[in-house]
């Protein structure tokens, strides 16, 4: 092999090498899921009894976990990149026992969903809750749905909201009445002024296989006495 053989060889390999290494190299954000360029600048307003104030950007958003989801929307399949619902309220100081989260566009238009629901939706990986902001590898626009849009895979299609520009976050209440002296509305923040008892107990959660678990909490019939039950009550 002459020396012009092994140098054109050797070029070869070093632009293969090269081109491959530029085709692995993450975005510039580290995360393979981002488009290249800039997120764009829009914020959401997060706020409600259930939430400490804050703004949180898509810059932001981009730093969090992200995960993609295919849905179906209006006849049009698209690829959504975004935060998972419930990792953008943890991380977003909404409180543990929250509950309603009204998600509000920025023409006014608002749906409510819960964070069970949310939490629910990540239990299957086709149905995940996010705030999506990017879509088929592009960063969503006010044209396309963006910068920020709620993609529900198990809700109706007039759950999937554009443009979003707040949540107001509610606390997940328990309501005790009927045949009771004292009706209570029973928040998460309340329940932890109860005594807590702590058991453990078999559970088999949604038909799956039954598991035995820890469970800390506080006594119902004690809730009851609370709301002053009737001797008289029977369910």
């Amino acid at each position: 092999m002459n020396n012009k053989v092994i140098i054109a060889v050797i070029v070869i390999v070093i632009i293969g090498v090269s081109a491959g290494a530029y085709l692995l190299l993450p975005s510039a954000s580290g995360n393979s899921l981002l488009p290249s360029g800039t997120a764009p600048d829009w914020e959401i307003t997060v706020s409600g009894e259930g939430a400490t104030p804050t703004v949180v950007s898509v810059s932001d958003m981009t730093e969090m976990p992200l995960t993609n989801v295919t849905h179906t929307i209006k006849g049009e399949l698209a690829t959504y990149v975004g935060v998972l619902f419930t990792d953008f309220c943890e991380q977003s100081g909404v409180s543990w026992c929250a509950g309603p989260v009204e998600v509000t566009a920025s023409d006014g238009y608002a749906k409510t969903v819960n964070l069970y629901q949310a939490w629910n939706s990540t239990q299957y990986p086709e149905e995940k809750m996010i705030l999506a902001f990017v879509k088929d590898g592009e960063y969503m626009t006010k044209e396309t749905g963006g910068p920020v849009q709620l993609i529900a895979p198990s809700l109706a299609s007039q759950y999937q909201i554009k443009n979003i520009a707040s949540l107001n976050v509610g606390l997940w209440t328990i309501q005790v009445s009927g045949d009771v002296s004292n009706p209570m509305n029973i928040t998460g923040l309340d329940i932890t002024c109860f005594e807590t008892k702590t058991v453990q107990l078999a559970f088999a959660p949604g038909g799956e296989p039954q598991r035995t678990s820890t469970w800390t909490g506080a006594d119902l019939w004690d809730i009851l006495e609370a709301a002053g039950v009737s001797e008289s009550a029977t369910t």
